[in-house]
């Protein structure tokens, strides 16, 4: 997973999970192995292939999120919400189109796109993991529609107020609930050592 270095918050945790990834023939990535082999019987080249498809089907997924606008709504709502009273829609809006600015500068940040690179997708813990390809991709396949339903919200700095930011923040718990996709809990039980 990537490093975000800007704030936390409830807005961070959709920014991390944007970042994770894997694969299922019900979503956008076929890795094309047999969904039936469970993780840890996967060889180096086969854990290879699996995060390189990976990588494409999620980069392809979110070109259409300026991560940007995200990183400076996830940093403008951390501060908001660490202390809503000092807050004006205005200085809302200023603190907002502050991130957005400096991320834009960033060379790092690639003008706002999504690029997952190969392997980015730790495969740490893939010899104790005792799911199929399938389970695995089914998870990672459930957690990305719910950060693109999270992340398709309309999200613009020049429409940041306090009322906006609570209303996000309860469609962002709507769409990403408060934990893990029901089809991941098999993954969580059967990797210890993650994936």
């Amino acid at each position: 997973m990537a490093a975000v270095e800007e704030h936390g918050g409830w807005l961070g945790l959709a920014m991390a999970t944007l970042l994770l990834g894997c694969s299922s023939p019900a979503g956008p990535i076929d890795s094309g192995l047999p969904e039936d082999k469970l993780m840890s019987e996967l060889t180096a080249d086969e854990l290879a292939a699996y995060c390189e498809s990976s990588a494409i089907a999620l980069t392809e997924s979110y070109a259409d999120i300026d991560v940007c606008v995200v990183l400076a709504i996830t940093s403008a709502g951390s501060d908001y919400f660490e202390s809503r009273a000092d807050f004006t829609d205005a200085s809302l809006r200023a603190l907002c189109d502050a991130y957005y600015s400096s991320c834009k500068q960033d060379p790092a940040r690639n003008g706002g796109k999504v690029t997952i690179l190969p392997c980015m997708t730790s495969t740490e813990g893939a010899d104790s993991c005792q799911v199929t390809v399938g389970q695995m991709e089914q998870c990672s396949n459930d957690r990305l529609r719910e950060d693109l339903a999270f992340l398709r919200v309309p999200l613009d700095c020049a429409r940041t107020t306090r009322a906006e930011f609570e209303a996000l923040a309860d469609s962002a718990w709507a769409a990403t609930g408060t934990g893990e996709p029901v089809s991941c809990d098999v993954v969580a039980a059967n990797c210890p050592d993650g994936f």
